[in-house]
């Protein structure tokens, strides 16, 4: 476990070092604090799910649709509440970051992949894997045989890309999105 962790503390470095001035260090301690707290967090969401996030729903968002998250992700950029398209229920997002590199954004979709599947939950989470040219996703649904609370529910890793339109070759064609969703199955 210790050699995962300092595995992950020097990863964690390089993939979130825009996120931190240059002279500022992360200790081992500090890292193992940020994953903890990102897995805490992260369960708390998903435990609100059969009550469709009521027990984290902010405020509205001005000018949008979407509802403030209260309890933010700590490796978010943003976590916020969506309505879903013609019905009542929300679903949970949490936006990772937006990268010009595509490299940096692989490592952060690895880092937030092992968290997830670290996380530990009452219930199994069934895991599968999505890659083409523009999109990797990672889904996991629940495998509960004593409840089916979680059982219309799907969490969603993806990264992805999007075009960027600029007229200076110098610059990305393109830019690297990292987003977590939770949400209910489509039927």
């Amino acid at each position: 476990m210790k050699h995962a962790i300092l595995i992950l503390f020097v990863f964690f470095s390089f993939a979130f070092q825009p996120c931190f001035a240059q002279d500022d260090e992360i200790s081992e301690e500090e890292l193992e604090l940020l994953m903890e707290e990102f897995r805490s967090d992260f369960k708390t969401v998903v435990k609100d799910f059969p009550n469709n996030f009521q027990n984290i729903k902010g405020a509205k968002i001005t000018d949008e649709a979407n509802y403030e998250s209260l309890i933010p992700l700590n490796l978010a950029e943003e976590s916020y509440l969506s309505p879903r398209t013609f019905t009542d229920e929300l679903a949970f997002v949490a936006v990772c970051g937006e990268f010009e590199d595509e490299e940096v954004a692989k490592n952060v979709h690895a880092l937030v992949k092992y968290l997830i599947e670290t996380t530990k939950f009452d219930f199994s989470l069934l895991s599968k894997q999505i890659d083409n040219e523009n999109e990797m996703m990672d889904y996991w649904l629940v495998w509960d045989l004593n409840s089916d609370r979680f059982s219309n529910m799907v969490i969603k890793l993806r990264r992805f890309s999007v075009p960027t339109f600029n007229f200076d070759p110098g610059m990305p064609s393109e830019t690297y999105h990292v987003v977590i969703n939770i949400e209910r199955i489509k039927s």
